[in-house]
């Protein structure tokens, strides 16, 4: 399988999840980013303010650029971002590092590896 890192960062696979270490592992993966997928976004209108702190409407997102056409034994790990923009398409994954994703972080709690993808 051929995975293709479309976040602006590389993304470290722990191949070996009972290994909760925040080193690095044998069997680790990382995928450095191969440039980034965006999506385009409108700031919402300002609604108003409230005790003095502005409020704005939802931001609209739009089209996504960087997104490759689908290719045979190949998964895009792309933001979460992407997440409703990508729904079909069955190639795309987030990280997993949700609460309960069993993502690997480090002592200041800034994650370090994944343990798994989520579909987007």
């Amino acid at each position: 399988m051929n995975f293709v890192n479309l976040t602006p960062h590389p993304v470290r696979l722990r191949r070996n999840a009972a290994n909760k270490a925040a080193e690095a592992d044998a069997g680790d993966m990382v995928l450095p980013s191969s440039g980034s997928c965006r999506v385009s976004a409108n700031p919402g209108e300002k609604l108003g303010e409230a005790e003095s702190v502005a409020l704005y409407a939802r931001t609209a997102y739009g089209e996504i650029y960087g997104l490759p056409s689908p290719a045979p034994d190949t998964l895009y790990i792309v933001s979460v971002m992407l997440v409703g923009r990508v729904l079909e398409r069955e190639d795309c994954f987030i990280p997993g590092t949700g609460p309960k994703d069993g993502a690997i972080r480090n002592s200041e709690g800034q994650i370090f590896a994944v343990t798994r993808l989520v579909q987007a």
